[in-house]
């Protein structure tokens, strides 16, 4: 049984952290400590997404110039270029150390499940305070994972510019493997 001591203020995603480090999809950044409220990078994400998607790695030269093969996440991020879910920040940059947004990991999930034939293709607007916060190019997505129910939101908002937290990102996960997934 996993027990992180840091998830006590987050009862809302607490199955989700223990089911998916009992599945090995997740780790804690030590053996009492998950650190729920940390910000997930664009190279954790995409782990993350490898894993609950049962993505391969790719051994391919990565075609962004900060993505080194030697590094533990070049072959998730090679992985899921190759199969066109993700982008990088610039032609030549993906940025692996920098914090993905919500709207941003929103977009990936949606292209993969798209692909995968296991979207709804939902194309209403979605009712969250901050829509018009949502930048054009994630629209469907956010649109798509919400009306999935994949990602409720937060008091009518959906945070679409904030950065996905680990604990957001468990609970994502966590619902794609049992909703999607199963």
């Amino acid at each position: 049984i996993v027990d992180f001591e840091d998830m006590k203020d987050y009862g809302w995603a607490r199955e989700s952290v223990e089911k998916l480090v009992e599945l090995g999809m997740l780790n804690g950044i030590s053996k009492s400590s998950f650190a729920p409220g940390l910000n997930v990078t664009r190279a954790q994400f995409a782990k993350m997404m490898c894993k609950v998607f049962g993505i391969s790695q790719s051994n391919s030269k990565s075609s962004f110039d900060d993505v080194l093969a030697d590094l533990w996440y070049s072959g998730y991020v090679s992985g899921l270029y190759n199969s066109g879910y993700i982008a990088g920040v610039s032609e030549h940059n993906f940025e692996p150390d920098g914090n993905i947004t919500r709207q941003d990991a929103f977009t990936i999930i949606y292209r993969i499940l798209s692909d995968k034939g296991l979207c709804n293709n939902a194309t209403s607007s979605a009712s969250y305070d901050d829509w018009s916060d949502v930048s054009d190019y994630a629209k469907d997505a956010v649109s798509a994972v919400t009306t999935m129910q994949l990602v409720k939101g937060d008091g009518g908002k959906i945070m679409p510019k904030a950065n996905m937290t680990r604990a957001e990102a468990a609970v994502i996960m966590h619902r794609i493997y049992m909703e999607v997934k199963q």
